[in-house]
């Protein structure tokens, strides 16, 4: 548990740039206490995490993940509070949206999402709960249809860079949820010769126009901006948004 801490304090650390010094005089704490937290041989308070956090300015996502490491995917319980909170916003919104959790496995559509990713109605509840890259990679599924194929792998690769960047900003790369997913979607041809070549690439984050997605739409090319925005009041949760920026 306190190594687990510590793997997340230095990559939240590092990433805001700053070095255990600058975050000890920050928080008004020992020599040496930073270096110690992070490599596991002390086990630090709430309050100290609190101080971290504050200072660092993290997110509600990120605090909670410093707070309590979560390891376990998700309950029922959790999901249908962040559907039930999300679905007024889902009814009245315009732009093609899911929910997913902290691992990426999707949970909630709204009906613009249907219509645009081709969903049949008799495949709704069965797709509750998958995985992101599963929903991507399976040949079946319209969304490939909609797509031309460099459209396609552009959101493969840009999906693949998006889950790597954040299992490693989240120290999740060893957890046993992973594992799973990855020997599934080993039964995907494309996906394993993608996950080696994201692999090796040495760029982590999306780039600007990475985020942008043609799609055909009732045989006319729409332009999409993918937002992922995190849920304050539900932090283990985040809605994928669409957002159409006219026809290309």
């Amino acid at each position: 548990m306190t190594h687990n801490i510590g793997g997340k304090l230095k990559n939240f650390r590092e990433a805001r740039g700053f070095t255990q010094q600058m975050l000890e005089l920050a928080i008004d704490a020992a020599f040496g206490h930073i270096s110690r937290i992070e490599s596991g041989k002390i086990n630090p308070t709430k309050e100290t995490l609190l101080k971290i956090a504050d200072v660092l300015k993290l997110n509600s996502k990120e605090i909670a993940l410093l707070l309590n490491f979560q390891t376990q995917k998700v309950t029922p319980r959790e999901i249908m509070a962040a559907v039930n909170y999300l679905s007024p916003y889902f009814s009245k919104a315009q732009n093609p949206a899911y929910l997913a959790d902290d691992m990426w496995f999707m949970h909630a559509w709204n009906k613009k999402a249907e219509e645009l990713f081709q969903i049949p109605k008799a495949a709704l509840e069965s797709l509750k709960g998958i995985h992101e890259l599963g929903f991507i990679f399976q040949s079946e599924f319209p969304i490939r249809k909609n797509l031309s194929q460099d459209e396609w792998k552009k959101l493969a690769q840009a999906q693949l860079r998006h889950f790597m960047s954040d299992l490693a900003i989240n120290n999740r790369t060893e957890e046993e949820w992973l594992k799973e997913l990855l020997k599934d979607l080993e039964n995907f041809p494309d996906f394993t010769k993608m996950w080696q070549e994201a692999l090796q690439s040495k760029r982590a984050f999306l780039s600007e126009d990475e985020r942008y997605l043609q799609i055909n739409v009732n045989g006319k090319k729409r332009r999409f901006f993918i937002s992922i925005l995190n849920i304050d009041k539900f932090p283990r949760f985040n809605l994928v948004e669409f957002v159409v920026k006219g026809r290309s």
